[in-house]
């Protein structure tokens, strides 16, 4: 493995292997005389050929480790990913949050990567969390329960019925989670997770550059009366 080779590694942006480049290597070889083991650590900076993301891998190959076959012995690697590989179950990080600002954003990060660990229970109650955090930040009174927190929301204009609906259910969830110990399916919590997106960034977001478009729309002009 050396500068400029092209191998096939995992890529957490695209979530696949990919063709990959190695950026940068620093090899270290190493032995045990007293277990009489040796060894060749391969540790690569590496660059998606397809999205450009920049990962971190090791090959670690030891005199004990290797399939053997009729051609002879194969080197087995052991192989670790930094970041770690992101699970088949893990969500993508949508796009806008970026504009989020740190404390929107800190919530947000931590709940992708529960997520991504596999920790549905704590994704649940984590998404009602960052639904009462948002709740607040619209001017919602933080004292009232839940169901006061949606019809306050409701009230102001800021969701219809529909949306509160589902809201609801997310709500519920977060609390069945927290206080029976409710796990939801990976399908479930995708779904509850799309209504805390869309929810989360109409009303950070969308909203305020809506209203940063009506200044420049031209207004409508009347037709001059007849003479």
């Amino acid at each position: 493995m050396k500068v400029g080779d092209i191998i096939l590694s995992h890529c957490n942006d695209c979530m696949r292997d990919t063709n990959s480049e190695i950026a940068a290597v620093y090899v270290r070889r190493w032995s045990n005389d007293d277990a009489c083991i040796d060894g060749t650590d391969y540790h690569c900076i590496l660059k998606c050929r397809g999205c450009d993301c920049v990962s971190f891998r090791t090959d670690s190959y030891n005199s004990e480790e290797y399939e053997e076959d009729e051609y002879g012995r194969t080197a087995t690697p052991m192989i670790h990913h930094w970041p770690p590989k992101r699970p088949q179950h893990a969500r993508e990080r949508p796009a806008w949050l970026r504009d989020l600002h740190s404390r929107q954003y800190a919530l947000f990060d931590e709940l992708y990567t529960v997520t991504d660990r596999g920790a549905l229970i704590a994704s649940s109650i984590l998404m009602r969390t960052i639904f009462d955090a948002i709740s607040g930040e619209l001017g919602v009174n933080v004292d009232l329960p839940f169901s006061k927190k949606l019809e306050a929301l409701l009230g102001d204009g800021y969701i219809g019925q529909t949306e509160r609906d589902m809201l609801e259910v997310l709500v519920d969830a977060g609390s069945a989670a927290a206080h029976r110990g409710w796990c939801p399916e990976v399908s479930q919590l995708h779904t509850l997770m799309t209504i805390l997106e869309g929810f989360a960034e109409r009303v950070l977001l969308v909203n305020q550059k809506a209203k940063a478009i009506r200044p420049n729309i031209p207004s409508r002009q009347r037709k001059a009366a007849d003479s």
